[in-house]
């Protein structure tokens, strides 16, 4: 057997509603003295922070490992993610107890959309049935998008890695 193939998709899609108390932000503590979110430092009661993210994320991959020798085997990974995300703010309002309602509301949205293809790269060496020693260069990615008003970026690693495998002590 000269090769061993792994493929494979992933799908993810995720719709939420978060809110906090009428008249506060989800997370009072945070933002309660921050001028830049809430330049009148008062949330009057009656007032909505809601926050609707919509998170759809697609990922295709694949692993070869092509055995050289019985010993060595080399590794090869390749990823492509595809996040598109919509993170809606609704903020503000005033209640009317004519109507059962809070009217008046204001709605944020930020959009975030990135493709990204990530890799892997490695060998494995079997010194002996009980002992396997390795190394492995790989890249990774974690999507960025926004939590109500707070937007963040996406980040990407790039790591090294190697050791031994070995089972002793029976």
């Amino acid at each position: 057997e000269l090769l061993t193939l792994t493929v494979g998709g992933l799908y993810f899609h995720s719709k939420e509603l978060s809110s906090g108390l009428p008249g506060s932000p989800t997370n009072f503590g945070l933002f309660l003295g921050n001028a830049a979110y809430n330049p009148s430092g008062s949330y009057p009661l009656g007032g909505v922070q809601e926050k609707h993210p919509r998170t759809p994320s697609t990922a295709a991959f694949a692993q070869a490992e092509f055995h050289v020798t019985p010993q060595l085997d080399i590794v090869a990974g390749a990823r492509i993610t595809k996040d598109k995300k919509n993170a809606r703010l609704v903020t503000g309002g005033t209640y009317s107890a004519a109507l059962g309602s809070i009217t008046g509301t204001k709605t944020t949205v930020q959009p975030f959309s990135k493709s990204k293809p990530t890799f892997s790269i490695g060998a494995n060496y079997k010194a002996t049935d009980d002992l396997m020693v390795y190394a492995k260069y790989s890249t990774a990615y974690l999507s960025g998008g926004a939590s109500g008003p707070l937007v963040f970026l996406p980040e990407t690693v790039a790591s090294w890695e190697g050791g031994l495998k070995s089972e002793w002590l029976d």
